[in-house]
């Protein structure tokens, strides 16, 4: 436990948006590498983080085909 004020959330818990950013940044990376496969799982992996963490951008972004949400 860290000890930043009250309205600070503490940079070691994980988070739906941290996990959200570490994802965009793989992806980016796979695509300057030309990873096209492994970007494409990461695009499909953040729209499904994306939804699952906040049920308005389900709507907004859509699912991919296939993905099923719970």
């Amino acid at each position: 436990m860290s000890n930043l004020p009250a309205n600070q959330p503490d940079p070691e818990t994980p988070s739906a948006e941290g996990l959200l950013q570490c994802l965009r940044m793989l992806a980016d990376e796979a695509a300057s590498l030309h990873l096209a496969g492994t970007a494409d799982a990461l695009r499909t992996a953040i729209a499904v983080c994306a939804a699952e963490s906040d049920p308005i951008s389900a709507d907004t972004l859509g699912a991919p085909d296939g993905v099923v949400l719970h």
